[in-house]
C-alpha cells in the first residue's frame, strides 16, 4: 500500500440558486425577505405582473456564503509515486499501453446561515457529481472512476483529511482514510457510488443531531484511455429546510475551472 498526501485547494466562494418549483415561484411568506433580502423579495409571486404580460422569467434567488469548492486538484499517478510498491509499478506498467491513471481531489465547505438564527435554514442533504468524458475518444474508450472515495462513511469528523491509501492496484483503502488534528466537523452519512463507471457521485445527509456543516473531501482514481483529452464536468445540488416553505432545492453555480475541467492540463501545474 501507498500513501499519497492531499493537497490544500484553492477555494472558490460560491453561490446557491434556487431551483425554480414546478408551478412557478411559491406565494410569499411572511418571513420570505429575512431569507431573500429587499432586493429579491420585489420578486415574491404577488409582486409579479399577471402572466400575460410578462416578458422575462423573474430574477434568480440566490443564496450566497452557504458554500465554497476547492479544487479540483489533480496529480498523474505514476510508478515513481509509488515509493518503492513494486505491485503499484508493475500494474501501471501492465496498462502503459492502453491507460494512464490520475487522482482527482474535490473539497466541498458547507456553511450555515448567518443571517438567520441557529438551525434556522440548515442543508438536509448536498450530492456532486463527477462526470468524466474524453471528447476524441469513442464509447468504449471512455475514462471511468476506477476507485472512490469515500464509499459510505456513518459518524463523527475530527478534522481535515491529511491523506489516502491506494494498493497495488490503484484502489483506496478505505480504513486508512485519516485526519489531521484540529479541525472541526460534523458526523454525516456519506454515500458515494459510480464506481467503475464515468459518472460517480456522493450524497451528503444531514442528522438531526449533527448539521450539514463543515467541509467534505471526496477524491477518484480516473482511469484515462492513453493520449485522449480528458475532462471533467462537475455539479452540486442540496436542500435547505425552509420554516414554512419545507425543502427548498438549489444549485452551485460552479465557477467555469470547477465546472468544466481539463484534468491534464490541471496535472501538469498548479490549480487556481
Amino acid at each position: 500500500m501507498t500513501e499519497v498526501r492531499l493537497a490544500d485547494p484553492v477555494r472558490h466562494e460560491v453561490d446557491l440558486v434556487v431551483e425554480p418549483r414546478l408551478h412557478g415561484w411559491a406565494p410569499a411568506e411572511p418571513d420570505d425577505a429575512d431569507w431573500m433580502g429587499e432586493e429579491q423579495e420585489r420578486t415574491r409571486y404577488q409582486d409579479l405582473p399577471p402572466a400575460e404580460e410578462r416578458v422575462d422569467e423573474p430574477p434568480q434567488v440566490r443564496l450566497p456564503g452557504r458554500l465554497s469548492v476547492g479544487g479540483p486538484v489533480v496529480r498523474r499517478l505514476t510508478a515513481q509515486e509509488a515509493a518503492g510498491e513494486t505491485d503499484w509499478a508493475a500494474f501501471l506498467a501492465e496498462e502503459a499501453e492502453r491507460s494512464e491513471y490520475f487522482l482527482l481531489h474535490l473539497v466541498l465547505s458547507f456553511r450555515p446561515d448567518r443571517r438567520s438564527p441557529p438551525g434556522g435554514e440548515p442543508f438536509a442533504d448536498a450530492a456532486v457529481g463527477v462526470l468524466l468524458h474524453s471528447p476524441d475518444a469513442g464509447p468504449g474508450e471512455q475514462p471511468v472512476a476506477w476507485s472512490i472515495t469515500p464509499k459510505s462513511r456513518s459518524g463523527p469528523r475530527t478534522g481535515e483529511p491529511a491523506r489516502v491509501v491506494l494498493n497495488a492496484k490503484l484502489v483506496f483503502v478505505e480504513s486508512t482514510l485519516e485526519f489531521s488534528p484540529g479541525g472541526g466537523g460534523a458526523a454525516l452519512t456519506v454515500v458515494g457510488m459510480g464506481e467503475r463507471q464515468s459518472d460517480p457521485e456522493w450524497r451528503f445527509t444531514a442528522r438531526p443531531e449533527h448539521p450539514l456543516v463543515g467541509d467534505e473531501h471526496v477524491a477518484v482514481v480516473v482511469k484515462a484511455p492513453r493520449g485522449r483529452a480528458l475532462r471533467a464536468s462537475v455539479q452540486v445540488s442540496a436542500s435547505v429546510r425552509r420554516r414554512r416553505l419545507g425543502l427548498v432545492p438549489v444549485r452551485a453555480e460552479l465557477p467555469g475551472l470547477v465546472r468544466s475541467a481539463d484534468l491534464r492540463a490541471l496535472a501538469a501545474g498548479p490549480v487556481g
